[in-house]
């Protein structure tokens, strides 16, 4: 038998998604002088003995408490690269990456030949078993989907394109824009049906003009 159905067999090579990164803030916590800062908060209550107003003492005591966490430790902002979860990043590569950073980080500091050595070999460890672990995972996902045209379908479009999401109109409320979405639809809703309603009437007209006079009489 011959067909015109030919297997054919490559390698593409798929560039990386560009990674987004954020911006966030912290407080060193732990890193608080607990000594100084119980002296503080001993000041704190001393201020607030001669308040009566509930609502002014509380108001106070926030914005003092607020003021001497800020002394003690100040919110501090660090970019940091969002980067996807996947399915087959397990807990052994996530180990073996801590590893090659904190030999990167030791010959960094030492810059001796020996860490150096140590270094690559945990470094191209990983990057051989990240790319066998990307690789099988995408192979059993394809043969789970053996004679599904769509689930295929859907695979290599993750792998071939990069996932967008749809943006929502300019709004400045989240609630007048449910609304918002409401109201077209019932409006919409409204108008196919007083189109039905009209293309009725139109079609009984013409049907009661094209009858015969002696069917009509």
């Amino acid at each position: 038998m011959m067909s015109d159905h030919d297997f054919v067999h490559s390698k593409l090579g798929f560039p990386r998604p560009n990674l987004s990164v954020k911006t966030v803030t912290y407080r060193k916590i732990k890193d608080i002088d607990l000594a100084a800062f119980n002296f503080d908060l001993s000041s704190i209550c001393d201020e607030l003995l001669d308040i009566n107003d509930i609502n002014v003492l509380a108001t106070q005591y926030n914005r003092l408490l607020g003021e001497c966490l800020d002394k003690h430790a100040p919110v501090l902002s660090k970019t940091c690269v969002v980067r996807p979860k996947v399915p087959w990043y397990s807990d052994t590569l996530k180990e073996m990456k801590q590893t090659r950073r904190k030999l990167e980080r030791k010959y960094r500091n030492t810059d001796s030949d020996s860490d150096y050595d140590r270094f690559r070999l945990i470094r191209n460890r990983y990057a051989n078993m990240l790319t066998q672990a990307h690789r099988e995972h995408y192979e059993s996902e394809i043969m789970k989907a053996k004679g599904n045209q769509k689930k295929l379908f859907s695979i290599i479009q993750e792998l071939t394109s990069v996932k967008r999401e749809t943006p929502l109109p300019d709004h400045t409320c989240i609630k007048e824009l449910a609304n918002n979405f409401g109201d077209f639809f019932i409006k919409k809703i409204e108008n196919i049906h007083n189109k039905i309603d009209s293309q009725q009437c139109t079609f009984q007209d013409r049907s009661t003009r094209s009858l015969p006079e002696t069917m009509m009489s």
